[in-house]
């Protein structure tokens, strides 16, 4: 059913390109069918081949056009109610669900939206969906762009690779924040260089995870600990629903995204 999208991912040579899995095991996928009252077949289908995940990274933001997610109830408006299955584009009204007309009736083969503040049929059912929306995904890069995408990126070069290991040598913590709801970080640079940024990961709760901010630390010299204010955008969350982590240290196809590769500083 979906050989073609197997195909597409076996092309891209970029990592973190396609997010995917690990694949839902059949006990599993039956147990979610259950507890569900019945999920349609193809949607079932992807999960056990592939799982939930994210797909067609943008090249100039860490995030995706298109996502796929384990089945979540969800009241999108007051008293429309259906099941968040997946997600494509920057908008909310990019979601979509699935729905049943009682609530002891089996979800619909059909994907529906919310347009305004009505539930709205957007494709007939979630494999047209998805290989619709790949199509609209893959046509928003460039000629040139996908052709690199496919071909996957260069190896870090020396400069590159002494980053990563400088990355690897600093150490955080929050530690408070200001009377304007900034965060306070205290900073330890255990690396031989300075960088302008560390990339940091957030997560905000009941709105979005594995995000990214970045930490000015250029302030921070080699075998310092100092303190770092981070302002944020009040309109995102309130301090309290804001969780930062630790970030993996960025392969080659993550250069974009880091504002580590920046020109730095070296005390060697």
């Amino acid at each position: 059913m979906f050989e073609w999208f197997s195909e597409m991912i076996s092309q891209v040579r970029t990592g973190k390109f396609f997010v995917l899995g690990p694949p839902l095991p059949e006990v599993e996928a039956a147990d979610l069918n259950t507890r569900h009252g019945g999920l349609p077949d193809d949607y079932l289908e992807f999960l056990k081949t592939f799982g939930p995940g994210d797909c067609f990274r943008h090249l100039n933001r860490d995030n995706y056009h298109l996502s796929v997610f384990l089945p979540k109830e969800s009241e999108w408006i007051p008293g429309q109610r259906g099941l968040l299955i997946g997600h494509y584009g920057d908008s909310s009204s990019g979601s979509i669900f699935f729905h049943r007309s009682k609530p002891e009736a089996p979800y619909e083969d059909a994907v529906y939206c919310f347009i305004g503040n009505r539930l709205s049929k957007a494709n007939a059912s979630f494999s047209e969906w998805l290989r619709k929306r790949c199509t609209l995904a893959k046509a928003r890069y460039r000629e040139k762009e996908w052709r690199q995408i496919l071909a996957g990126p260069p190896p870090f070069d020396e400069r590159e690779i002494k980053i990563v290991n400088a990355i690897k040598g600093y150490k955080w913590k929050v530690v408070g924040t200001t009377d304007d709801e900034a965060f306070v970080f205290e900073v330890f640079n255990g690396s031989s260089i300075t960088l302008p940024y560390l990339t940091i990961g957030v997560n905000v709760k009941n709105r979005f995870s594995n995000w990214y901010w970045w930490l000015p630390v250029q302030d921070v010299q080699p075998g310092e600990t100092k303190r770092v204010v981070l302002p944020y955008y009040k309109s995102i969350a309130r301090p309290e629903q804001i969780e930062f982590f630790q970030k993996a240290p960025p392969g080659p196809e993550d250069r974009p995204y880091y504002k580590e590769f920046q020109p730095l500083k070296d005390t060697t």
